[in-house]
């Protein structure tokens, strides 16, 4: 479903969609129709970012979280993301836990608002983005 949904929103774009999908995959119970519009929102939206390079690469992993993290509890999860994606959480709370400790949250760095474009350009540069 999630391949044929990722092909599909590329359909006469001239971008090509590179799925991966372990065997292993474990099983999830989903809504069919709003993971699909999930994945061709997803899709489309890394489409109109990445003009130069006409691949969009969407991946599948099984994950254990063996304690809390980003809001989630420990379990089972299936991931649908750019295992290469780089996350920045931007805030104007202070005080939010999220961005005080936004590693724990799945984020490779933080920026409180309000911020200008050289602390934009700075925290891009350390992340290699």
């Amino acid at each position: 479903m999630a391949r044929q949904a990722a092909e599909s929103s590329l359909a006469d774009s001239g971008f090509t969609a590179a799925c991966k999908f372990p065997q292993d995959l474990w099983p999830v119970e989903i809504d069919q129709r709003q993971m699909e519009q999930v994945i061709c929102n997803l899709v489309l939206n890394a489409r109109e970012s990445e003009p130069r390079d006409q691949l969009v690469r969407v991946e599948a992993a099984n994950e254990r979280l063996a304690v809390a993290r980003g809001g989630l509890e420990p379990g089972d999860y299936v991931w649908l993301i750019d295992p290469a994606l780089k996350t920045i959480v931007i805030s104007g709370y202070a005080f939010d836990n999220t961005l005080r400790d936004f590693t724990q949250h799945g984020f490779c760095d933080a920026i409180a608002k309000p911020f200008d474009v050289t602390t934009l350009k700075r925290v891009l540069e350390r992340n290699g983005v």
